[in-house]
């Protein structure tokens, strides 16, 4: 007869505030004005929440819906359209999703009820279903944007555009395989499969497309398509024979020549969807960047790479990844970021977002130095207008190709932060630049002209601080190249004048030569560090994974400062932690542009200037582990659960995952809950033990230094009448509770109290990694460092088995509840099960890809649990020597560090190394091993399949084209094509 089990759902994930393998993001409701909101998204698991920074609330809950365990995925990118009416989940199974986000109403709505009871929880939250589910990629999404709107400048916290004015249906995904795709979120179907990086794709970026410049584009294509027309007639004329017949042929095909070129100039006008559809560039324009080193900017609707960017720094073949990308709104810089500490900054051309009206002169029309103002040359106009709407097309003097983009210089990053540069954001605003010559737009003499400004916002990943960079407007840019080109004529004349007295005339020539090459490098150089300036940094308490940046609308501050437009020089940071939590910043940039101009030297009261120029709005911390989670234990009722991080212990309800309790203790590593769910025994890092009352919050009993090391395990004895404590000291150590009975007047009050005494010590050969007593209270089971298991009595405390097996150190040890079966996993990622009777090996398994972090047996089974450090949690059937099921499939960079269970097995609690808590519950759904076997070998096939789909198409640095579907194949579609063949 085929045995049958029962199956465990995905309850609910809790404890995670700001996932620090995620990106959070800023979030204005789509009916709001233009003042800056209090929410901010952050990823928690498979889910997104929406939070109130100002109430330190979560109001909505963007989840997946529920399904088996093998389908759970993290989380791990987030995007908002431009019109921030959708928001796009990547997860790491691949997959995309699409929610409607909730309005300005709904908002309020929420804001008007009551607070959730606890805000680590999702309980009463707002969960609405998503509305469209993408399937096409192979591995985990790693980049995710929208499309933006043509001939629409979209700057932070403007006014919501009118309807239809931007196209923010097609959603961009890229992911670990190296492919980036297109979706059209209306048709619920992928558009186009770029194979674009060898690597990751780390980040990808959409362009907008002005019509200004697709028809000055259109317009210089049609006059250069028209010359090269006439040049072929000409040479056709030329060497045709002078015939009557032969002229006449001549002058026929000059005219059909004419006659095509009027037509194709009267279907490629500007506002030709044709030329739109057939010129390169035209489409859709991405830009992407991956782990290979390579930026590439695409035409999507082509699926053509237009330009590869190769970094030919010196010494760059150590900065092999690119890691992050940014390009300012008006589309005239890209910066990109990888594995060193220099910013590479790019000059993009013919893509300029500007409203100013553009001309339509093409490359080398030699008038480009013709609206440089006055006192300035052309070479200056042409270096503050790098990449500008002066500069709307440019093509390579080596190939003769149109480039998008061309290398300016780098930036160095400010010495002392981490190297490579994770996260790079833009945040610009309009402001009043100087006043400009007549031109021919038609507008008057000395007409003000507004100009953008902003900060580029740059960070590691892995430091505790952000850094703060100026972007120089026009005008700013002119005058920091003026005072350095002076400064240069300057030194210059002072080299001169002491190259006089020189002898050598030769000597002389040759010096003269080489500071004119160097005065050559320095100036292109400089270009950058005009246009970038340092400010400062943000210093935060935590390391800073991810950060988010909006520019801010401050009315009183824009009516006393003339020089701005609508808006002041001030930004707000959203900062996602690394320890469970994140922050709002708010950064003055007029008053780190001012205390730049001033010049003054470094002091001691910097640091309260870098103060007063940064201001913390906010700091949502409560409801989770600050620290990483050691251990996870169920009282005796499973009623609560406790949950032991670096910082303190949580107590938690099982039914409602609330938490109840939070104390602060100095590095707790293990606990368990004593008999009446009133005290809770805890072993610190430091080798003390801790007798806690949860209901007064209170230390009953403090012994310290117990131990010589650290306490890495406790065992409560299966009668709760003591414990066992092991230790890093090479000892095990035995305790009992007892009533306290003090007849002293002090202690009157702590008479009748739970304590604990010692009993007993019992010396081990090297360290103790982990002590269990076995279920009748017989034994004494201790793990070593040694990769060795001891077995005692517990009563004589004499040895009894000692069993070797293991590779690696063993990690963690479960005893059966009839006390025949031993369990030990360890870091040599198997798990081996031992018979109490003769201590010989009755299986081992290889479980997992990774250390095997806890094993547990449900009670009154042989059923058996193990997580691992591959993020993995199993069951395993003892008896048959199978895995039934993997309950948390590994698909997620956390891993696993415990699990606990409820004394009936109904309830399975695990924590990964992100701080998330999850439960899983067991329903009456029956499984089957073999289905479950046979579904395992069919996702193995699936996984096959994948395999073989990217090794028929063309990679990154494969010459061949091959059209690839954006759909992924799997056994269901694969059945599904089947039954309609039959």
């Amino acid at each position: 007869m085929v045995k049958a089990y029962l199956r465990y759902v995905h309850e609910e994930a809790f404890g995670l505030l700001s996932s620090p393998y995620a990106n959070v993001a800023f979030f204005s409701p789509a009916g709001s004005p233009g003042r800056p909101s209090a929410y901010v998204l952050t990823c928690a698991g498979a889910s997104v929440t929406l939070w109130n920074s100002v109430r330190q609330c979560p109001l909505v809950s963007f989840s997946p819906p529920s399904s088996h365990g093998s389908s759970y995925h993290h989380a791990v990118r987030l995007a908002l359209s431009e019109s921030r009416s959708h928001l796009a989940v990547g997860y790491s199974d691949g997959s995309v999703r699409v929610w409607a986000t909730p309005t300005a109403a709904d908002l309020s709505q929420l804001a008007a009820s009551a607070l959730p009871s606890s805000v680590s929880s999702g309980t009463h939250l707002l969960s609405p279903p998503p509305a469209l589910t993408l399937q096409g990629h192979r591995s985990a999404i790693t980049a995710l944007c929208w499309s933006a709107g043509e001939d629409q400048t979209s700057f932070p916290e403007s006014p919501r555009a009118a309807p239809g004015a931007a196209v923010d249906h097609l959603l961009i995904s890229g992911s670990a395989d190296g492919d980036v795709i297109v979706w059209d979120c209306v048709a619920g179907a992928g558009l186009h499969r770029l194979h674009a990086h060898a690597g990751q794709v780390t980040q990808v970026l959409a362009l907008k497309r002005p019509r200004a410049a697709l028809a000055s584009e259109t317009s210089w294509q049609c006059r250069r398509d028209t010359a090269e027309d006439m040049r072929r007639a000409e040479e056709a004329q030329e060497a045709a024979p002078q015939t009557v017949r032969g002229k006449r042929k001549v002058e026929d095909g000059r005219g059909s020549a004419s006659a095509r070129v009027a037509a194709s100039r009267a279907l490629d006008g500007p506002g030709s969807t044709r030329a739109s559809r057939t010129l390169p560039g035209a489409g859709l324009l991405l830009v992407s960047a991956g782990k290979d080193g390579l930026v590439k900017i695409w035409d999507a609707d082509l699926e053509l790479c237009l330009q590869s960017l190769v970094d030919t720094l010196p010494g760059a073949s150590k900065a092999k990844e690119v890691w992050s990308l940014a390009v300012n709104p008006q589309q005239t810089r890209l910066v990109v970021g990888c594995s060193d500490q220099l910013l590479r900054v790019y000059a993009l051309y013919g893509l300029s977002a500007s409203r100013r009206s553009v001309s339509g002169r093409g490359p080398g029309t030699g008038n480009e130095g013709e609206n440089a103002p006055e006192g300035e040359s052309a070479d200056d106009a042409l270096a503050a207008n790098e990449g500008g709407e002066d500069a709307e097309l440019h093509v390579d003097p080596h190939t003769g190709l149109r480039c998008f983009a061309r290398f300016l210089g780098v930036l160095p990053r400010p010495a002392g932060g981490q190297k490579k540069t994770t996260c790079l954001k833009f945040a610009c605003w309009s402001v009043r630049g100087g006043r400009r010559g007549r031109e021919k737009t038609g507008q008057e003499d000395g007409e003000e002209e507004a100009e953008e400004e902003g900060v580029l916002i740059v960070g590691s990943g892995n430091s505790r601080s952000v850094e703060v960079f100026k972007v120089c407007g026009e005008s700013e840019r002119r005058k920091r190249m003026k005072r350095r080109r002076k400064r240069n004529e300057e030194k210059k004349k002072k080299r001169e004048e002491k190259s006089r007295d020189a002898r050598n005339t030769h000597l002389r020539f040759d010096e003269e030569e080489g500071e004119k090459e160097e005065e050559r490098e320095d100036d292109i150089a400089a270009r950058v560090t005009d246009e970038f300036v340092f400010l400062s940094r943000l210093h935060t308490a935590s390391v800073v994974k991810t950060f988010h940046v909006r520019a801010v609308c401050t009315s009183q501050k824009a009516a006393a400062d003339k020089s701005t437009k609508g808006q002041a020089p001030e930004v707000q940071v959203v900062l996602g932690l690394a320890d469970n939590a994140f922050e709002m910043w708010r950064v003055d940039v007029q008053q780190l542009s001012n205390r730049l101009s001033q010049k003054t030297p470094e002091s001691e009261t910097q640091g309260d200037k870098d103060d007063a120029c940064f201001k913390q709005l906010c700091r949502v911390a409560s409801g989770g582990h600050r620290g990483t989670v050691r251990q996870l234990a169920v009282s005796h009722d499973s009623a609560y659960l406790l949950s032991i991080a670096d910082e303190g212990f949580k107590v938690w309800t099982t039914h409602t995952r609330q938490c109840v309790k939070s104390v602060s203790i100095d590095l707790p590593l293990c606990g368990f809950f004593v008999a009446g769910n009133d005290y809770v025994v805890l072993g610190t890092k430091a080798g003390d033990l801790l007798l806690f009352d949860v209901g007064a919050c209170a230390v009953r009993q403090r012994l310290e230094h117990a131990h010589g090391g650290a306490v890495n395990a406790l065992a409560e004895h299966p009668k709760h009448t003591g414990f066992a404590s092991i230790s890093a000291d090479k000892s095990v150590k035995l305790f009992v509770f007892h009533l306290s009975d003090s007849g002293s007047p002090q202690k009157k009050e702590d008479s009748g109290n739970v304590q604990f005494r010692q009993v007993g010590s019992l010396p081990l050969p090297d360290q103790g990694l982990d002590v269990r007593y076995s279920m009748d209270g017989k034994f004494l089971i201790c793990a070593l460092l040694d990769m060795t298991v001891l077995v005692f009595y517990s009563d004589t405390c004499k040895l009894f088995l000692s069993l070797y097996g293991h590779q690696l150190p063993v990690l963690t040890l479960a005893v059966s509840s009839d006390s025949t079966r031993l369990a030990t996993g360890s870091a040599d990622k198997t798990v081996k099960i031992w018979g109490l009777d003769f201590g010989n090996i009755q299986q081992s398994l290889l479980a997992h890809d990774d250390a095997v972090t806890q094993v547990l047996f449900l009670f009154g089974t042989h059923y058996l649990l193990s997580a691992s450090s591959d993020a993995s949690l199993k069951l395993w059937d003892v008896d048959r020597q199978s895995c039934l099921v993997a309950i948390l499939p590994s698909a997620s960079k956390s891993p696993l560090r415990c699990l606990a269970a409820s004394q009936d097995g109904d309830r399975v609690f695990v924590a990964d190394a992100s701080r998330l808590l999850q439960c899983w519950r067991r329903t009456s759904e029956q499984l089957f091993a073999e289905e479950e076997e046979e579904r395992r070998w069919e996702e193995s096939a699936e996984r096959e399949a994948l395999r073989e789909d990217g090794v028929l198409v063309s990679t990154a640095t494969s010459a061949a084209v091959v059209m690839d579907r954006t759909s992924k194949r799997t056994m269901e579609t694969v059945r599904t094509t089947e039954r309609l063949m039959e």
